[in-house]
């Protein structure tokens, strides 16, 4: 089993590329790391080897990491918005305030 850290990795991951997998193998990671399906339930799910399942989410998480590294969204957005919280933290000017407010609506 994949640390905490690694799984809500990707997750983050999924948020972001989850749109540029295959559908079919979108769904199955989703169920497996949003629903917390394990490989035998999708197996069954979907009437596939449980080795099935396993090497489609290893390849799906592998192109995750590989969009991550080509276009690192994930991270230019983490920084962001950490950038924009600290802003709002130092700022006491409600003008400024709203415009971060509406920044982080765009994202």
């Amino acid at each position: 089993m994949k640390p905490i850290n690694d799984h809500v990795k990707i997750i983050e991951l999924l948020d972001f590329y989850g749109v540029l997998l295959p559908p079919s193998q979108a769904e199955r990671m989703r169920h497996y790391y949003y629903d917390n399906y394990t490989l035998s339930e999708l197996a069954q799910m979907y009437q596939v080897s449980r080795t099935a399942v396993h090497d489609q989410i290893q390849r799906g998480t592998q192109k995750l990491y590989d969009y991550e590294k080509k276009l690192a969204l994930h991270a230019k957005a983490k920084t962001r918005q950490e950038l924009m919280n600290e802003l709002r933290n130092a700022s006491r000017d409600e003008t400024i305030i709203a415009l971060i407010d509406a920044l982080e609506k765009v994202e």
